[in-house]
């Protein structure tokens, strides 16, 4: 089974199941299942349009990789989230950069969404509570993994909360770590995928 981070979230590392998750129909399948929860093959071809055999299918596979589990006719995901960890071949990495590349785009569009359907909407002290942080840090590889490994550790507590207030709100956080390369790196990672 794949190892989780301290949100819980399923990290995937092994290539044949990030080729796996990475099919944008399965990818699609799993988001499915992460955001809405469990569900029957029926109910997963109706919110899908695909065929509940093809589903079927995708499933064992994903299931395979210890992605999602069925029980008792109803599927689900091992997680609530997905983590990629990018790793060292070549082959390897361009089955991470499919995933994290639909990742990065499901995940860019919510900031515009919230700005205009749920901003507006929110009293003034969750107004004044949300905001983005927007910086630029130097930083060595060590350090931005340091610094990632932290804000996971910081803020697990808050996602794995059971309980809580009546005054609390699901909060969305959204963190983009995203080194600057420069002009021969940038070459060298297009060319070494294709």
């Amino acid at each position: 089974m794949p190892s989780a981070n301290p949100h819980g979230d399923l990290v995937l590392t092994d290539l044949d199941a990030l080729r796996a998750v990475a099919e944008p129909q399965s990818y699609a399948l799993l988001r499915r299942l992460q955001r809405e929860g469990s569900a029957s093959i029926e109910r997963l071809a109706a919110d899908l349009g695909a065929s509940p055999d093809e589903l079927r299918a995708r499933l064992d596979v994903l299931a395979g990789y210890g992605v999602v589990e069925e029980s008792d006719g109803t599927w689900r995901a091992v997680s609530t989230g997905l983590l990629i960890d990018v790793p060292d071949d070549t082959e390897s990495q361009a089955a991470a950069r499919l995933i994290t590349t639909q990742m990065v785009r499901e995940a860019a569009a919510v900031p515009a969404h919230w700005w205009d359907a749920d901003e507006p909407r929110l009293p003034d002290e969750w107004r004044r509570a949300a905001g983005v942080l927007n910086m630029g840090l130097w930083l060595t590889p060590e350090e931005l993994q340091t610094l990632t490994d932290q804000f996971e550790e910081l803020t697990a507590p808050y996602a794995k909360r059971a309980e809580h207030s009546d005054d609390a709100r699901r909060v969305r956080v959204q963190v983009y770590l995203m080194p600057t390369a420069d002009d021969a790196e940038a070459a060298d990672a297009l060319e070494a995928l294709g």
